[in-house]
């Protein structure tokens, strides 16, 4: 049997849409149980590490939702997977985006292709997650997974379809500091121009993509840069 556990407050999207779900009604009391430190009103994996959890996605009849998991405080690991149909109970599946030797899943985000604009099926859930390709920190790129049975299990392209160009060229200590700052892809479909739009955080550039039809979400990418900031951008899930 599968365990279960409960969430807090929760703002969920599908990046295939405009589905938002706003969760309410979680108590504003002490949020760990007595005999416990265990969190009352958040969802908390069953053993181990949480962070960044992805924008979820519906499909099947609940929303899915997948975090960075690690057996230990803020180690390498990959992506876990959980369930939801009242963003209030959670059903753990486990991995779901595996670590491997020395290439650890990062964060990213996940949409259901409904129209099929990305080949792999019409409905198929598509995810851009970050990697650092070889385990070099400078070769941070985005890697494309999908699944076509609503989110449970993925196939993964080899190469990453979004390549850290400059990690591949940085010599010096500031190219590398900033190749080492090219993650969190957020996916969004604009309806307006009939495209998929993914935004990336950067240090200290911040890039917008556009993954345009008919190649989709796989290849045929476009990039272009907004203005020149200072500090490192991360991008929060719900976009």
């Amino acid at each position: 049997m599968t365990p279960e556990f409960p969430r807090r407050t929760l703002l969920q999207g599908t990046g295939a849409g405009a589905l938002a779900l706003l969760m309410g009604g979680a108590a504003t009391g002490a949020a760990q149980a007595a005999t416990s430190q265990r969190a009352v009103y958040h969802m908390t994996p069953p053993s181990g590490w949480l962070c960044d959890p992805q924008r979820p996605v519906y499909t099947n009849g609940g929303y899915q939702l997948y975090y960075l998991h690690s057996s230990i405080n803020n180690g390498q690991g990959g992506w876990d997977h959980a369930t939801t149909t009242d963003a209030v109970s959670f059903t753990h599946h486990g991995a779901v985006l595996p670590l491997q030797p020395n290439f650890p899943v990062w964060s990213g985000s996940g949409v259901v292709d409904t129209a099929n604009t990305a080949g792999f099926g019409a409905g198929a859930v598509v995810v851009l997650a970050t990697k650092p390709t070889d385990g070099i920190r400078k070769y941070q790129e985005q890697y494309l997974y999908w699944s076509t049975d609503g989110g449970f299990t993925f196939t993964a392209l080899p190469d990453p379809v979004i390549v850290n160009t400059d990690g591949r060229t940085a010599t010096t200590q500031a190219e590398i500091d900033n190749a080492e700052w090219f993650r969190d892809p957020k996916i969004h479909w604009d309806a307006a121009r009939s495209e998929w739009v993914c935004v990336i955080g950067r240090a200290p550039l911040r890039s917008l993509l556009h993954l345009r039809e008919p190649a989709g979400l796989a290849v045929e990418i476009k990039l272009r840069l907004s203005q020149p900031r200072t500090g490192r951008d991360r991008v929060p899930g719900p976009v």
